[in-house]
Formats: C-alpha cells, sequence, structure tokens
C-alpha cells in the first residue's frame, strides 16, 4: 500500500452514488490479485450503519461459546492442526443425530470416508482389473461418482422432490435405489438403470403435488422470477430476471453478471435483489416474487437479521419491498423457473448487463411458450 493511503477507510474505496468499489482507487491502493478478492465482496444498497458483530457466533453475538470455539480454531493452527478437522467433528456429529436409520447413516459416514467398496477402492487393492463405473465406464467409480456425479445416477435423484428434482419416492430409499442398484449391474448383468425406473412407475413413486409449470398472477399484479448461476472457476455470478404481467406478456427482462464468492446461498439472494431493484425501476406497484432457493425465500419472510454478507443483502431485499404497494415472495420448483435459470446461464457470457423491455431475449425465445 502507497503511503498516502495509510489511515484511509474502507468507506473511501466505495463509490456511494452507485453502491459499488471504485476500481480506479482500488486497483491504486492495492496489487491486481487483493482487488479482485475485495471486488467480491457485495456492498450494501441501502448504505446501511457499519455495527460490530462476532463473526464465530450464528446469531452475530458475541458469547463464552463463540469466543471458545475461536480460541480452540487459533490453538489448532498454531499446533499446525488444520482447522477443517475441528469443523469435521461437527458434521460427524450432525450425520449420526440425522432422523434416519442406523444402516443410512453408516452408508453416508462410509461414503464421506471413501471405504464403500467401489472399483476405485477395489482397484487400488488389485481385486477388480478396471476402476471405471461400471454403469457409465467413463470415470473412476468413487463414492462421489456413484452417489452423485455419474450420469445415471443423475437421472435417479431426478425421482427426489427436493429442490433440483421433480417426484417423491414413497418407499425406497435413495440409497436402495442407487447402491442395490449398481450391484445388481455389476452382480447380475443388468443393464442401466431402467428397470428401476419400471419398478419406480409400479406404484411405488407418485407425482409432486407441486406446482408443475408458471402460473399468471391475478389482473394489475406482476410475476418477478428469478435465477442465479455460477461458474465457480472465474468467480462470476449471472443473475437472471423476467418479468411477466397477468396474461403472460413479458414486460422486461434482465441478464447481469458480476465478479462475486461462488457461493450457491449467496448467489440466489443477489439475483432476488437484482429482481426486486428492477421491479422498483420499471415502477411497479404490485408484485409476486419467486425463486427457487427455498433458504432465501425463507430468510426473506423471516424477521431475523444476519450480519454476513448474504444478510446484508437479505435485509436490502426487505427494505427494498417497502417501496411496492403489494408484494410477496414464493418458492417454486427449477422447471417452474426455467426462463430465469436459461437467462441467468447466458448472463454469463456477457460483459454488460442487458437489460430488455417489452420484448424477448433470444436465448428463450424458443422456450416461452412452454414454461
Amino acid at each position: 500500500m502507497q503511503v498516502q493511503y495509510v489511515g484511509w477507510k474502507v468507506s473511501s474505496l466505495i463509490d456511494k452514488p452507485t453502491c459499488s468499489w471504485n476500481q480506479v482507487l482500488l486497483r491504486e491502493m492495492v496489487n491486481t490479485e487483493e482487488g479482485d478478492v475485495i471486488s467480491r465482496i457485495p456492498i450494501s444498497v441501502s448504505n446501511a450503519p457499519d455495527k460490530l458483530v462476532c463473526r464465530c457466533s450464528s446469531d452475530d453475538k458475541f458469547s463464552v461459546k463463540s469466543a471458545y470455539h475461536l480460541l480452540r480454531v487459533m490453538e489448532a493452527i498454531a499446533y499446525g492442526e488444520s482447522s477443517k478437522r475441528l469443523l469435521r467433528k461437527d458434521l460427524w456429529a450432525m450425520i449420526w443425530k440425522l432422523n434416519t436409520t442406523n444402516a443410512v447413516k453408516m452408508m453416508i459416514w462410509r461414503a464421506c470416508h471413501e471405504s464403500l467398496p467401489t472399483n476405485q477402492i477395489l482397484f487400488k487393492r488389485k481385486i477388480v482389473e478396471s476402476p471405471l463405473c461400471p454403469v457409465c465406464r467413463m470415470e473412476p467409480e468413487s463414492a462421489s461418482h456413484i452417489l452423485w456425479r455419474c450420469k445415471s445416477t443423475q437421472d435417479v435423484w431426478r425421482f427426489s422432490f427436493k429442490r433440483l428434482q421433480k417426484v417423491v419416492v414413497l418407499d425406497s430409499s435413495f440409497k436402495d435405489l442407487l447402491w442395490k442398484r449398481r450391484n445388481a449391474v455389476v452382480f447380475e448383468a443388468e443393464h442401466g438403470f431402467q428397470g428401476c425406473y419400471q419398478k419406480i412407475d409400479q406404484g411405488r413413486v407418485v407425482e409432486s403435488q407441486i406446482v408443475s409449470q408458471w402460473r399468471a398472477p391475478p389482473l394489475h399484479v406482476f410475476k418477478v422470477n428469478c435465477d442465479a448461476s455460477v461458474d465457480k472457476v472465474n468467480c462470476r455470478v449471472g443473475v437472471g430476471v423476467i418479468v411477466r404481467d397477468w396474461t403472460g406478456k413479458v414486460i422486461g427482462s434482465l441478464r447481469s453478471q458480476r465478479d462475486l464468492f461462488p457461493d450457491a446461498y449467496l448467489a440466489e439472494a443477489f439475483a432476488t435483489l437484482k429482481a426486486v431493484i428492477l421491479g422498483k425501476q420499471l415502477g411497479l406497484q404490485s408484485i409476486i416474487l419467486e425463486g427457487d432457493a427455498q433458504k432465501v425465500v425463507n430468510d426473506i419472510k423471516g424477521a431475523v437479521d444476519h450480519w454476513t454478507p448474504t444478510g446484508l443483502m437479505i435485509s436490502d431485499i426487505r427494505l427494498l419491498l417497502q417501496h411496492f404497494q403489494h408484494w410477496s415472495v414464493s418458492f417454486i420448483p427449477r422447471k417452474c423457473n426455467g426462463l430465469a435459470h436459461c437467462l441467468a446461464n447466458d448472463a454469463l457470457k456477457l460483459y454488460e448487463n442487458s437489460i430488455i423491455l417489452e420484448g424477448v431475449p433470444p436465448c428463450i425465445r424458443s422456450m416461452l411458450h412452454t414454461i
């Protein structure tokens, strides 16, 4: 840092009219790497006053417990022990407290320790001739591959009622659907997961009761859908927002991207903030805000303030929503939010914000009447 900047405050680096970092001044004060990291820190659009908080507690307040936890971490670092080891203890405690069977808990524990008898492990022990996945034959079969990354596994996850999936499994766990089906492929010469789907279709799976498509808002109310896409490699976030009226007509859309820490929760909150700002700029009075991030929706509806970067965004969203005469925020599954999702992905290809009014971006033109 240059001598003339000694004693400056962080507020000196913030361009208050735009609520963003002063990039020119920032690059003069610190090196490029430090400047890139600082630029990814979001700034409150409401110019909230500073507040002293404790980063080691969930409620931002100092306590003896939080101080003890910080002391343990500092001691571990001083003695060369990774702080992640301490955090891992909390993970194991959480696993053993899960409200499920001991078999499922044990499987999760073994998967975390890579102790399941996968081909990758058996190959290292010279028990099998190939470490490749016996289902897709594209990658080594590790626990994370067979339980998540494998293309056939992704097809099975489609049968979950959670955020990324579409149906609910009633009387069969994913442990059975994934691991036992894998063993059937290996030991019974069955191919793929088609048989699994047939068994599921025979009365053991029902369609989710969650709304399966976008619905128009009431008369004189506008629906604002938003989503985020994260580029972890380049630490960038893409935002997609689409505004439609009660007839389904597109009023406006936004594609925006910025450097931001590649955290999904932070990205979804940022997308929601951009959606509210767009609605305010368009002069809308009554809106329904929809997104596929359940935690963001719940936090906006809640009354607890957190002084984390994401918590500040949530507070800004609540504050901006007060400018509307009527508003509500709702969670919808991803398949009902396809247009915003496509806009968010396309935003990562852009180098500047794109706002289109009374028109439809080319990337979603073919999808408009199908979602």
